[in-house]
């Protein structure tokens, strides 16, 4: 029997309100040791910290995957960074919860 490997982490602000996946990233595997950082589809850029539409699969380059792809520590270290940063109707979590 083939072990259940974990191939999705989620970091969500609210996980067990209304609000559930308005600001929530999820690291997603997209191969071996290579993990995706997601939010409502968008990918995060390593060198600018910004938000890319992820493209078709056919359609990405090795240029976008050298900027888009990452070892999982790395992965979950960058959305660590760019999860308070997120805006959702120009707020962030925090100033919803404030």
């Amino acid at each position: 029997m083939t072990e259940p490997q974990i191939t999705r982490y989620t970091l969500d602000a609210f996980p067990y309100s209304d609000n559930a996946g308005i600001w929530c990233i999820n690291i997603e595997e997209r191969g071996e040791d290579q993990w995706a950082v997601l939010w409502h589809g968008y990918c995060l850029n390593r060198r600018t910290m910004q938000w890319d539409y992820e493209p078709l699969p056919s359609s990405r380059t090795k240029r976008f995957l050298s900027t888009h792809r990452f070892p999982l520590d790395q992965a979950l270290a960058l959305a660590k960074t760019a999860f308070p940063k997120i805006k959702v109707n120009g707020r962030t979590a925090e100033e919803v919860l404030s």
